[in-house]
């Protein structure tokens, strides 16, 4: 998962100041609070009135990641919280976190590892 502490060190490390405008910030947490929706760029785009390829390009350029990347975390640190403090089955917490395809295997394989890893600790 992605957080300020990490954007922070992006910039940092980076070698120039390159803030992120504060929206960027804002689509962020719009994307953080609807990750369980079947989002595509271009929905995440038009709610903020922006063009997609231009979002896409700005997300690039301050986080190092696309947006669908950060979608992704979003998703899977979403599914971690259900792994950890849920008895849901993997289909149900693929689809509360946002994962619609049953045939996505390397998702079903992440969970079942990381549950499996949950039990040895």
């Amino acid at each position: 998962e992605i957080s300020q502490q990490t954007i922070e060190q992006i910039v940092i490390e980076s070698g120039e100041e390159k803030r992120p405008p504060e929206r960027l910030g804002e689509i962020m947490e719009w994307i953080r609070i609807h990750c369980t929706q079947n989002l595509t760029v271009k929905q995440i785009a038009c709610e903020f009135d922006y063009n997609p390829n231009y979002l896409s390009e700005l997300f690039k350029k301050y986080y190092e990641l696309s947006i669908m990347q950060y979608l992704q975390q979003c998703r899977l640190s979403l599914s971690k919280q259900l792994l950890l403090n849920s008895s849901y089955l993997i289909k149900e917490i693929a689809e509360k976190s946002g994962f619609y395809d049953d045939k996505n295997y390397t998702w079903s394989n992440y969970c079942s590892s990381y549950r499996l890893y949950l039990l040895w600790f």
